[in-house]
């Protein structure tokens, strides 16, 4: 129903009666026009914000090896953070590499999707505190400096050849 089928149906002899109903009608149209703006808002803002973590991958190894994990990130913010620490409950260690160093940090640059990869970002568990076969799947929990914890599920695949 329009606005002007609206008044047609409640029109009286009274002038003050039909500007109330238009001026109530404008509000209303009014809060719904902000509400649509305000949830459009959020939801574009939570579509296209915070670190996204995709093509995770490890390895089957045997109790007492150490295995890397590789992923790929993607900051979707327009601020650079960092990926301080990572932990498991399936490895004594974890640490985070660049090709063969430890590092205490991994970078997290804004607006970038990067791939973690043997020679260079990677994690490396190190030793496992159980056996891991090929579809297992494991928890590790990313830790950032400006997001919140991240927990992922890493799939067990083919072990691969790599040192470290």
């Amino acid at each position: 129903m329009c606005a002007g089928s609206v008044l047609a149906e409640t029109t009286t002899d009274n002038p003050y009666l039909e500007t109330a109903i238009i001026v109530g009608m404008r509000k209303r149209f009014i809060h719904l026009l902000l509400a649509a703006i305000l949830l459009t808002a959020c939801g574009a803002e939570s579509a296209e914000s915070g670190i996204e973590v995709h093509q995770v991958k490890t390895e089957a190894a045997a109790q007492g090896e150490d295995i890397p994990v590789y992923l790929a990130m993607h900051n979707h913010d327009s601020e650079t953070d960092q990926l301080t620490g990572v932990s498991t409950d399936v490895a004594e260690i974890v640490q985070l590499y660049n090709g063969t160093e430890i590092v205490d940090v991994i970078p997290v640059y804004a607006d970038t999707e990067f791939v973690f990869i043997p020679d260079g970002y990677h994690v490396m568990l190190m030793g496992l505190k159980q056996e891991l076969h090929v579809g297992d799947e494991i928890e590790v929990v990313l830790q950032f400096r400006d997001h919140e914890d991240m927990i992922i599920s890493v799939p067990v695949g083919e072990a691969t050849d790599h040192e470290h």
